[in-house]
Formats: C-alpha cells, structure tokens, sequence
C-alpha cells in the first residue's frame, strides 16, 4: 500500500491472509456492514449459486481538497473463482460508481 510518511510516499508492505478462518469472514463481515451503515459505504457482490464469491467495499465520502478522491477499502476474491474477471469487474463497478458521485459533489470551500 502506498503510504504518505515523513519522507514523503513509500510503498508498504500489508499483511494478506490467504486461508480466512469462518471466524475471520465473520468478524469482516459484521465490521463491513457496520462501516457501510455507519459511514454510507457502499458494497458490491459476485455470487455464484447464492453465494458470495467476490465483494468490494468503497466509501462513498470523497476526500482530498478538491473532494476528487474515494476510498475502496477492500476487494476480495476466493481463490477458487481467481482469474475470472470477477475483481476487475468489482473495481470497474467502483470506478464508475465514483465518476457520477464526483460529478454531483460541489467541493467546499472554506470562507475568506
């Protein structure tokens, strides 16, 4: 992940978990659906026989000074379903999802 730290950016290295014990899902599961009610976070889904293969979790609050920035907080893939599109498809949701946000936000500005 890039990282802003005092000597400027850097890329960091982040943990990835490849095998999720049904305890770690619930515990994200039930943090994502706190986060998207709470924040207005939205979530996408790939199913495949009424069960979820794939999610992205994106927050729907812009940032940056220009308001011109959104943050997906996760994109998760099992690995069974890897190198099927899915991913690039969640991430291409998200992208299009943030140009028509930015289009309706007016940046604010601060009073002179």
């Amino acid at each position: 992940m890039w990282q802003r730290g005092p000597n400027g950016w850097a890329l960091t290295p982040q943990k990835c978990i490849k095998n999720w014990t049904e305890e770690d899902k619930a515990f994200l599961a039930s943090y994502f659906q706190k986060k998207c009610m709470r924040e207005g976070s939205i979530a996408y889904g790939a199913f495949c026989k009424e069960k979820l293969v794939a999610f992205s979790l994106l927050e729907t609050r812009p940032l940056g000074e220009q308001h011109a920035y959104f943050n997906l907080l996760g994109l998760f893939v099992t690995r069974n379903v890897r190198g099927q599109g899915l991913g690039t498809q969640l991430f291409q949701k998200a992208c299009r999802s943030t140009q028509a946000w930015s289009k309706a936000v007016v940046p604010l500005r601060e009073p002179r």
